[in-house]
């Protein structure tokens, strides 16, 4: 085998903690854990300050604080009535009581956070509130290498890749892990802290990083944790020319002259018309303009529903073509001035210049569902920031996600100290040998394997790791999109189910696929069923969740929340 194709363990390795994801949960866990006196280890499949945390087209991220304590209580409200019943009251209260002090604390991760006069509510708040952004990836990446390299009890390990958690006893042990040259080596850990990101690089089409995957989700679920809210998935539109995956600033909607689609039609005014019950294009485009992600809970629903229709029916991805109003080059809007800012670089000129928007996946609402410390009921085993499920509702706050990185980044390391310096640990000398054959059996699906034959025998051989990933992401944008239906949910089960039997990840890596890129399509495949039979099981509309054969919200699914784990599905 060639390089990054070995089975075989080159090295073990040993903390107390092991951070999995390097974004603003990952930083922040392994900062406080270092800060506790913890031996940890960082590991990310990137480079520091990677994930979706640091999407290098977005210009900033931003963070919505209370604006006074008497605040608390409304802006409490507004989150949960955005959640629409499904949002955790509990850990949304947290976030937004802890949130000032984890601003206060981001100098400590090389990031100034600036206090933005916005000319409008963060998306779906009814108020303005404090609201603060930063920007400038690479200065914050150089100082978080440049400061994490000075920490004595952090070891920061990029471009790695997490491929397995190891149990002994029901409790976590250790993990598998793939470094950049492909080798496999085995961590010893008291505990795990997962914060891997979300589920948005399954798609096509995404303003995230493609190794957004899903692969803590699949390692959760594996070790007996489960998956809440896997349903609600952001999109917003984002560019598809003249720069791809650039983000979009919806507030310029505000001044959209125009709206066609590749054939020059009124697309939207037609489908409007069609069935928009009486919603005129301004008004749908106003509602737009109010926020990011796509929404069933107002007028502005229309908008990429009728670009998803465009898009199914003539199999096209380009989107539609947004003219704007000249007046646009001087208006005063916060967001529209920075928008101003962020596209000069790119040389458009939005009072000239026509623009193409799609609809792009851009964050998990839902994920591995954790508890108010951030447990995942596996001894041992923690989640935060993205991947992490059951703080959000269907729909979030602007700035609600970064909020939750930091706050539950903080809160996992907090709950993972307490537990290693109380808890044993069971091992054996044969604990690694042990991870590596159960990792084997696992992403083989197979019983049998042997000293020198890893691969079931009943498969002579794949489809390559990339055909799954290529094949799955084109399904995914097209059938579970904004625009939603059980036949197209159903099919994109059997491509799954298909798929799943042609590949098998031991066998890619035996006929030369790298070890990375091996795994990585078997984990997918894992968390995307767990992700669309969420889908399909919820027969309604609700927040971002469009089922256009239950357009309607069902009163019954109020406050209903539907797991999936490993044993099955249930609706809670």
């Amino acid at each position: 085998m060639g390089e990054g194709n070995s089975m075989k363990l080159s090295g073990i390795l040993e903390c107390e903690v092991l951070v999995a994801g390097a974004g603003l949960a990952g930083l922040r866990a392994a900062k406080d854990l270092n800060d506790r006196g913890i031996d940890t280890i960082l590991v990310s499949r990137g480079p520091l300050c990677s994930g979706s945390s640091f999407y290098p087209l977005t210009a900033a991220l931003g963070s919505q604080n209370p604006s006074s304590e008497e605040d608390k209580k409304d802006y409490l409200a507004e989150v949960l009535e955005t959640g629409c019943t499904v949002a955790d009251e509990k850990m949304v209260r947290m976030i937004i009581d802890r949130i000032p002090e984890e601003i206060r604390r981001l100098p400590e991760l090389s990031i100034q956070p600036e206090r933005l006069e916005a000319g409008r509510p963060a998306c779906f708040a009814k108020k303005k509130r404090i609201l603060y952004t930063w920007g400038n990836w690479n200065k914050v990446r150089k100082g978080v290498t440049r400061s994490f390299a000075m920490l004595p009890e952090l070891r920061v390990l990029p471009y790695t890749d997490l491929l397995y958690l190891h149990r002994e006893e029901g409790r976590i042990a250790g993990a598998l892990v793939c470094g950049k040259d492909g080798s496999i080596s085995y961590i010893k850990a008291k505990a795990v802290i997962l914060a891997t990101g979300g589920t948005c690089g399954l798609y096509k089409h995404c303003l995230n990083m493609d190794e957004t995957v899903g692969t803590g989700h699949s390692l959760a679920m594996a070790a007996g944790a489960s998956l809440i809210n896997m349903e609600f998935l952001q999109f917003i539109p984002g560019f598809t020319k003249p720069v791809y995956k650039l983000l979009f600033s919806e507030t310029t909607l505000r001044r959209a002259h125009s709206v066609r689609n590749a054939d020059g039609e009124d697309a939207l005014k037609a489908y409007l018309k069609a069935h928009g019950n009486g919603t005129t294009e301004g008004e749908c485009l106003w509602d737009r303009a109010l926020h990011g992600p796509f929404t069933t809970e107002d007028k502005s629903k229309y908008f990429e529903l009728a670009l998803m229709e465009d898009a199914g029916k003539n199999h096209r991805e380009c989107g539609f073509e947004i003219r704007f109003e000249p007046g646009i080059a001087s208006d005063p809007n916060g967001f529209i001035r920075k928008a101003r800012e962020m596209y000069a670089p790119y040389d458009i000129d939005l009072s000239k210049d026509p623009i193409w928007l799609s609809s792009f996946a851009h964050c998990s609402n839902g994920g591995i569902l954790i508890n108010e410390k951030a447990e995942t009921g596996v001894p041992g085993l923690y989640a935060a920031g993205e991947a992490a499920g059951g703080i959000h509702g269907a729909d979030r706050h602007g700035g609600m996600a970064t909020s939750a990185a930091l706050v539950f980044g903080a809160v996992a390391a907090e709950s993972a100290a307490v537990y290693v310096r109380t808890a044993g640990r069971p091992s054996s000398e044969t604990e690694a040998a042990d991870a590596l054959t159960a990792f084997i059996k696992f992403i083989s699906n197979t019983t049998e394997i042997s000293e020198d034959k890893y691969v079931n025998s009943s498969m002579k051989e794949t489809v390559p790791p990339s055909t799954v990933m290529e094949e799955l992401a084109g399904s995914l944008w097209y059938n579970a999109n904004c625009l939603r239906n059980g036949q197209g949910l159903t099919e994109i089960l059997a491509l799954i189910d298909r798929l799943s039997k042609q590949y098998s990840a031991v066998r890619a890596i035996e006929e030369g696929h790298g070890v990375k890129e091996a795994v990585k399509a078997f984990h997918a495949l894992r968390t995307a069923k767990a992700m669309v039979t969420a889908m399909l099981l919820r027969k309604e509309s609700r927040g971002p969740h469009y089922r256009s054969d239950c357009p309607e919200k069902d009163a019954a699914m109020d406050r209903k929340r539907i797991l999936i784990a490993e044993k099955g599905v249930e609706i809670i």
